[in-house]
């Protein structure tokens, strides 16, 4: 099984990046365009970038300004049991390092692929929590 580990240091605070991570509207202002989700522990999210490309994931763990984990449950993904987590730690000075990890993902040759999508999706989030969320 293969895993992914990405670090994004973000300069807003724990409770913005998290919000950013977990309100419906906002995920869609980063991430897939079409969402459904309550950031709720034991509920489902479903994400869709088109009509060919969809996901679904258990909100298994939902810890406010510091942990998200997802379990990836159908969709169109070669994620079969993989699991993703965002960890958020203050840095100091209005700052937040967000530690993405995915693990259990099968060896498909695809992981490369997903580690760039995912340090750009990560990206596109920073950018949004700059330009949208961020009050200055």
């Amino acid at each position: 099984m293969a895993h992914i580990r990405l670090r994004r240091t973000i300069p807003a605070d724990k409770s913005t990046v998290f919000d950013a991570l977990t309100i419906q509207e906002y995920i869609s202002g980063w991430f897939a365009p079409h969402v459904i989700a309550t950031p709720v522990s034991g509920t489902y999210a479903a994400f869709a970038f088109d009509e060919d490309q969809h996901f679904k994931v258990l909100l298994s763990e939902i810890v406010r300004d510091e942990k998200i984990v997802w379990e990836y449950t159908g969709g169109n993904l070669d994620w079969d049991h993989s699991r993703i987590v965002f960890r958020l730690e203050e840095t100091g000075k209005g700052k937040t390092l967000l530690t993405f990890s995915q693990s259990e993902l099968p060896d498909t040759g695809k992981v490369d692929k997903w580690r760039n999508s995912w340090s750009n999706f990560l990206d596109q989030l920073k950018r949004f929590v700059l330009k949208e969320l961020s009050h200055a």
